[in-house]
């Protein structure tokens, strides 16, 4: 009889082997590590108060939060990575208004969009409905009443 060969699971090595880079690579990026957990506190509040299950809102803020913490990692690597590059970065104000306004875009993104597109679709039926009336009415003149 053959013998079986436990099977590995998968992925784990790719754990592994991202868990080594990520320990590996930290001390390197301290500074880009700051940055970006400083920057993203709107994330972790939105999902620590949203309290829909899907966390629509949250994944809403975060993805324009983490759009508006790019151009400051950007900045951070054009100038140097250091701690103090890091924290002269984030004692800018320019900074908080570039992070708080994206997580204010994805916030007004997630509250108006759907009612703007609401609305939109509720005028463009409403047109539907009188163009096919107008069309009813065109048929009943020429073929009568008796269609309907």
């Amino acid at each position: 009889m053959a013998k079986k060969t436990p099977h590995k699971k998968k992925g784990s090595a790719k754990y592994w082997v991202l868990a080594l880079l990520f320990f590996v690579l930290l001390p390197l990026s301290f500074s880009y590590v700051i940055v970006i957990l400083s920057c993203l506190i709107p994330s972790f509040v939105a999902f620590l108060t949203d309290k829909d299950s899907e966390k629509r809102s949250a994944i809403c803020i975060s993805s324009l939060n983490a759009a508006g913490t790019f151009p400051i990692l950007i900045q951070l690597f054009e100038i140097g990575p250091s701690i103090d590059n890091a924290m002269f970065i984030l004692a800018a104000p320019h900074t908080w208004f570039v992070v708080l306004g994206s997580s204010l875009i994805g916030l007004f993104f997630f509250s108006y969009v759907p009612v703007i597109v609401a609305t939109l679709s509720k005028y463009h039926d409403e047109a539907q409905i009188l163009k096919l009336q107008e069309s009813k009415e065109l048929l009943e003149a020429r073929w009568g009443k008796e269609l309907n």
